[in-house]
């Protein structure tokens, strides 16, 4: 799975269960809200029963719109969206951690590269872009070991063969410098 479609898939999670707490939030906050209003409701028709003017259900209503609590549905909505947030922004930071962790070790190993250890590798097999790249990097390094290998073998060949014709221009050398100097010497005699 690409990096992309695992931020993807954590974020749809979240929302999910964002999702679900706003849904459980908003049925508790629908209950209370009925329960408020069938409170008031019977509090009006108790009034209205005992014979209390309309002027005093209304001034009722008022003050207990002052000084009852928010019903409790508000308090799980804003606690749900809270939950949401930190879960979201906790997965964003475990996604992000983890993919700076391989790309760091990413980077690394490409710089021994760049510093001539072909040995190195990436062992990381995700199958993501940076599990690409990685592959990527042990492809080109198993290819330059290759072919420092075989320039190696050819450089011993060659030395081989440097070393062998040596050997043989000195043997050369030295039986024309022993043929010049028994000449010289025949020469000599003769000149004597």
């Amino acid at each position: 799975m690409h990096l992309g479609s695992k931020l993807a898939l954590a974020c749809a999670f979240v929302a999910g269960v964002s999702a679900a707490g706003a849904a459980i939030c908003a049925v508790a906050l629908r209950d209370d809200l009925l329960a408020e209003r069938d409170r008031r409701w019977r509090r009006a028709l108790a009034v209205a029963a005992t014979g209390a003017a309309a002027d005093r259900v209304g001034a009722a209503d008022r003050s207990d719109r002052r000084t009852s609590p928010p019903p409790s549905g508000w308090l799980g909505l804003g606690a749900g969206s809270a939950a949401g947030l930190a879960i979201s922004l906790g997965l964003t930071a475990w996604f992000a951690g983890r993919a700076s962790a391989r790309i760091r070790r990413l980077t690394e190993s490409v710089r021994a590269l760049a510093r001539g250890d072909s040995a190195v590798r990436f062992e990381d097999a995700g199958e993501d872009e940076i599990g690409d790249v990685g592959r990527a990097l042990n492809d080109t390094a198993r290819q330059i070991a290759d072919r420092q290998a075989a320039l190696d073998r050819r450089e011993s060949e060659l030395r081989a063969r440097l070393d062998e014709r040596s050997a043989e221009l000195k043997d050369a050398q030295e039986q024309r410098i022993q043929g010049r100097s028994a000449a010289f010497l025949r020469d000599w005699d003769a000149l004597i």
